[in-house]
This record gives structure tokens, C-alpha cells and sequence, in this order.
């Protein structure tokens, strides 16, 4: 880290473990769980990680926490993320969606 400018190698870390996915007709791919680490906003470009170590990128379209619309989510929190591209069948239970490659 660059003592001079330390925000300037500062990368954004998020994790967030898949408990459920559900399809809703209309906005695509929901999926819930924990955020373990981090936080994100809603528009985030992010990575789905399977299990087998395949990686796909994906975009959070919406966050929804106790049927309320969020902005974003933080560490701790049970959210549902609506996932842009992807079909529900192209998750499984304890994938983890993170900002890391």
C-alpha cells in the first residue's frame, strides 16, 4: 500500500453466501442470503463463484431487504439481489457472489 495516497490500492470487498433462488416473472433471478463481508450497491458488477471453481460474471440489479427496496446491503444483513443475465437454474445453494475474480 502507498503510504502517501492509501485509499489509492484500496480494492472494495464483498461477499455474499446464496441460501435461496427464486425466479420472479418480470425481473429475472432472485437469489437470498447473508452478507459475510462488505458491502454493495444496487447497478454492482460483481462474479457468481460456484462450488466447482467456475466463475460467471453478474450484475445486481436490485437489493430487497424485509420487503423493502435497499440501496444497498451491508455485512450481516438477509437480502434478496435480483441478478441481471443469469437463469435460476445457473445457481446453486452455497454459491458465493463476490466483487473478486
Amino acid at each position: 500500500m502507498n503510504p502517501l495516497h492509501p485509499q489509492s490500492e484500496r480494492k472494495p470487498f464483498f461477499d455474499f453466501k446464496v441460501e435461496d433462488i427464486f425466479w420472479i416473472s418480470g425481473h429475472g433471478a432472485v437469489v437470498t442470503g447473508t452478507v459475510i463481508k462488505g458491502a454493495v450497491r444496487a447497478g454492482a458488477a460483481a462474479f457468481l463463484k460456484k462450488a466447482n471453481g467456475e466463475t460467471k460474471p453478474i450484475r445486481i440489479t436490485g437489493i430487497e431487504g424485509f420487503r423493502k427496496i435497499l440501496k444497498e446491503a451491508l455485512m450481516g444483513e438477509n437480502v434478496g439481489l435480483t441478478i441481471a443475465d443469469l437463469d435460476k437454474d445457473d445457481f446453486d445453494i452455497g454459491d458465493v457472489i463476490t466483487f473478486e475474480s
